[in-house]
């Protein structure tokens, strides 16, 4: 990790990781239920969820900045 930021501008990491998960393929929902951390994902966003619920009125808006791969 560290030879991978050392001398990127924030411009240039923001590339990087934007390409690495464009280059991911896109999987099938059995797929992804078959993934060795989904309960840690599903945990994540059932405190995502509850949080919003807990800090959010009626009417507010919310933008999910950690919301995943957009297909």
């Amino acid at each position: 990790v560290q030879q991978f930021l050392e001398g990127d501008s924030t411009r240039n990491l923001a590339r990087k990781v934007a390409d690495h998960y464009s280059a991911r393929t896109n999987q099938t929902l059995e797929e992804r239920e078959a993934s060795p951390i989904i309960h840690l994902k599903k945990l994540n966003n059932w405190i995502k969820s509850v949080l919003i619920q807990l800090y959010t009125r009626r009417g507010d808006a919310v933008l999910d900045l950690a919301c995943g791969k957009v297909c």
